[in-house]
């Protein structure tokens, strides 16, 4: 199997992203699969075919959110994805914003609103997926070690 068929749509790379003051995007999804909208989501996304593990992450983060200033820190959090004995994974970043956060949503994207919470509230909202939300509390504790927050 080549490395193209093996990463292309079978894995997507996320991102907990903090800003200075210790909060982390969130984006609330709104598309076409209706068991998801008004749920929770992170930035991030599917591998494009051309894409290299850890750089699809800075992709995904500038096409669905704007943001042009990140720095990607460090991958903290790998959960499986999709029913039963799927082959198919996520990966979660730590990332940090170094300089304004103003997010843009594209409105090509699926997402209509971006929040900016603390991690006490990031760990009461609903996620589109329950591997989302494992993917943030063990980010979180992971910042938290790293001093991030």
């Amino acid at each position: 199997m080549t490395e193209e068929k093996l990463y292309h749509g079978n894995v997507g790379e996320y991102a907990v992203i903090f800003n200075g003051e210790g909060n982390l995007l969130l984006l609330r999804y709104q598309g076409q699969h209706e068991a998801m909208n008004g749920k929770w989501h992170l930035p991030g996304g599917r591998f494009d075919a051309n894409d290299e593990a850890g750089k699809a992450i800075v992709r995904e983060i500038e096409e669905e959110t704007g943001l042009k200033n990140i720095e990607v820190i460090i991958p903290c959090s790998v959960s499986r994805w999709g029913l039963f004995n799927s082959k198919r994974y996520n990966v979660a970043f730590i990332a940090q914003v170094t300089g304004t956060p103003d997010v843009y949503l594209d409105p090509n994207e699926c997402h209509d609103k971006a929040e900016w919470v603390t991690p006490a509230e990031a760990m009461t909202r609903t996620y589109t997926f329950p591997e989302k939300k494992a993917m943030v509390e063990t980010c979180i504790a992971w910042a938290k070690k790293l001093e991030i927050i």
